[in-house]
């Protein structure tokens, strides 16, 4: 009798092999830092010089997709448009892949498997954060890393309740400077509420006045660059949500000649505000109402006053 060779099982799984350009390995380390790409970014920002077309565009990414490096969400709802689309993420290989590419990779299987609720915070927040990398360098500085929202969360005190949970963090500064800014970036939409608001703005003082919080952050979240000076950044998702915010911010503020109370508490860390639409045209230009200050309705450029 005959007996069945038995295969190994490295052969069950069978990984079709694909040459990587270097377009291709700049997707796979951008969806490491922002876990979820849109194939409208995707053409944008990664595939514009290489394809002409979505369609082009999109047919490289099945092809990706059939090779195990990245895995595709299927009409899912995306941010300013009311047609659903394609989402995508890493998988295994693709992770590992990135761990070769860059020495390290951050990343959670959960996030392959099922399609994370903060993805179109995600989703937007990458738009602004390769606005910044994009015109940042004209005015001689450089966004010298980024933490996405799933780790940029940290627990800075004993109590669950001492946390902060911005949608993502960012580190810019002087292209040949050591000081740099630290800059936790919040994206609001038009249904904000003000004690939302001001339970983050709370917590994010908490955090800047904790000893040692700042460092400790920077270590845990794996920061390759250190921060000087550390600011929120409140984004509103349009004109419309941006001005709500400022009025909300506003009632955290006393009233001219009144004391700080638990209602309006004041803002006493450096809180800017801006609409996507204006840094989405000039990042580093005077697009942000400095929420701190008196004449917060006065738009200025980024900066924290010494």
């Amino acid at each position: 009798m005959k007996k069945n060779k038995r295969r190994p099982q490295s052969e069950g799984v069978k990984m079709k092999h694909l040459y990587l350009a270097d377009s291709d390995k700049e997707l796979l380390v951008m969806l490491h830092d922002f876990v979820y790409l849109d194939l409208a970014f995707i053409m944008e920002y990664i595939f514009k010089e290489r394809f002409s077309s979505q369609q082009a565009a999109r047919a490289r990414m099945k092809t990706l997709a059939d090779a195990g490096y990245i895995k595709m969400f299927k009409g899912v709802a995306l941010p300013d448009t009311t047609q659903p689309g394609l989402v995508y993420t890493l998988t295994s290989t693709g992770v590992a892949m990135v761990e070769e590419l860059q020495g390290y990779s951050n990343f959670r299987a959960i996030w392959t498997k099922e399609l994370a609720v903060w993805y179109r915070h995600t989703l937007q927040i990458a738009r602004v954060v390769k606005k910044f990398m994009e015109e940042s360098p004209k005015f001689g500085l450089q966004v010298k890393d980024y933490i996405s929202e799933s780790r940029a969360f940290y627990q800075y005190g004993a109590n669950k309740s001492e946390v902060i949970r911005p949608d993502g963090f960012m580190v810019i500064g002087g292209s040949e400077s050591d000081e740099n800014f630290g800059i936790f970036l919040e994206m609001e939409r038009s249904i904000s509420k003000k004690h939302v608001i001001q339970s983050k703005i709370e917590r994010y003082q908490e955090f800047l006045e904790y000893p040692a919080a700042k460092e400790k952050y920077l270590y845990k979240t794996g920061a390759e660059a250190e921060a000087t000076e550390w600011l929120v950044l409140f984004i509103g998702n349009d004109d419309r949500s941006t001005i709500r915010v400022m009025k909300i911010m506003a009632k955290i503020k006393p009233k001219p000649g009144e004391q700080p109370s638990i209602q309006r508490p004041d803002i006493n860390i450096p809180v800017l505000l801006g609409s996507t639409n204006d840094i989405m045209k000039n990042p580093v230009g005077a697009n942000y109402h400095h929420m701190y200050r008196d004449d917060y309705e006065t738009k200025d450029m980024i900066y924290v006053e010494g």
